[in-house]
């Protein structure tokens, strides 16, 4: 005899959904959950909470493709996890998220998909507080940032291998406002941030770098404290790797202000 099913409905198929999140970092402590402070991914998670799309994050294989610091914003950043009610997290999440936290695209991904391991590039755009006087030197500078390098001087390295590969890099101007960008495979902590500073300094006051033809690497350390004091905002950015989510990437209606909305799409 069959078990009735009217009391006890089979639950749905797990989804595992990828959504591209944009923010403006200036309240958050950074992307990345932490107990006592406003973060991302504490907003995000308490969202999907709210929501019932999950209730242990862990378990939902909450994941982000990266981290930005403090008052960093973005508008690529990818979130993935894993969910049973996937049309409710589609129609509604941004409907639970704060004003400066919002979803502009989702895709629906395989259940092994990781955001960060899957990522193909990311790109960091820094924003110069001032115009810079001598922009076809900084052309001629960011040049030699271009292929495989070893960037131990321009980073905190620690432990990682400072080998790293920029595969676009460009000086432009927008609205008024000169940028630095930079597209790699990965990124070290703190690299990009050298690097506008580098390209940015007089290189007749400055020494900045110098770049070893035969080593094909950059030989001259950074004085301390060579990173600071120049006001400078990043947009970071996250592109999947996945074909598959690539083409179903559809465009979710944020149910909040969207700000930026000429960078909704790539």
């Amino acid at each position: 005899m069959e078990e009735d099913q009217t009391d006890y409905p089979a639950r749905p198929a797990p989804v595992r959904l990828a959504f591209r999140v944009s923010y403006l970092g200036s309240r958050f402590f950074g992307s990345q959950m932490q107990a006592q402070s406003r973060t991302v991914e504490g907003e995000f998670i308490a969202a999907c909470q709210r929501l019932s799309l999950f209730s242990d994050w862990r378990q939902a294989g909450f994941q982000s493709a990266g981290r930005t610091d403090r008052g960093v914003h973005s508008r690529g950043q990818v979130i993935a996890f894993t969910t049973d009610a996937p049309d409710r997290a589609i129609g509604t999440v941004n409907l639970q998220l704060p004003p400066d936290l919002w979803c502009s695209a989702y895709a629906e991904v395989p259940a092994e998909f990781h955001p960060r391991y899957d990522a193909k590039s990311r790109t960091y755009r820094y924003y110069f507080s001032e115009v810079p006087k001598k922009m076809d030197e900084m052309e001629k500078a960011y040049r030699h940032f271009l292929g495989i390098h070893d960037f131990s001087h321009f980073a905190r390295v620690k432990d990682k291998n400072p080998v790293r590969n920029i595969l676009a890099i460009r000086v432009d101007e927008e609205d008024g406002f000169v940028f630095l960008e930079v597209t790699a495979e990965s990124f070290l902590w703190h690299q990009v941030r050298c690097m506008a500073t580098a390209i940015l300094r007089d290189k007749n006051r400055y020494p900045t770098f110098f770049w070893d033809t035969e080593t094909n690497h950059f030989h001259r350390l950074l004085p301390k404290g060579w990173c600071s004091g120049i006001r400078i905002v990043v947009c970071a950015g996250h592109r999947l790797q996945s074909a598959s989510a690539a083409a179903s990437l559809s465009i979710i209606s944020p149910g909040t202000t969207l700000l930026w909305k000429k960078y909704a799409g790539y």
